[in-house]
């Protein structure tokens, strides 16, 4: 679907959310307001989100918002932050570090 708007004709299981958490600019709720809201929330249950963002915590907008819409329903909601190695050197300069295991983890093996 090209926009949120556009995915409202049915219910579902699971909504994945794979985005960089910048809260100073939008709030997960804020992205998901349609899902949140009238007609969605009055004609289909909340589903179950799966949060990939980064940080700790970004589930707790989410969460409170669910609570508030249904507060006799128990959110659902997988989060797990998300790293990866880069960081901005200067203005469109971005460094990629390396992305060692620590050695006290247990090595993959393919």
């Amino acid at each position: 679907f090209p926009t949120i708007e556009k995915a409202l004709d049915r219910p579902y299981a699971y909504v994945v959310l794979s985005t960089k958490a910048v809260p100073e600019l939008k709030r997960t709720p804020e992205l998901l307001h349609s899902l949140l809201s009238p007609p969605y929330s009055d004609a289909h249950p909340q589903p179950t989100y799966v949060l990939l963002q980064n940080g700790l915590n970004v589930e707790v907008d989410l969460y409170n918002a669910l609570k508030k819409l249904r507060p006799d329903e128990e959110p659902r909601i997988i989060s797990t932050a998300v790293w990866i190695g880069t960081g901005l050197l200067d203005k469109n300069v971005v460094e990629h570090n390396e992305f060692v295991r620590p050695s006290h983890l247990i090595p993959i093996r393919n």
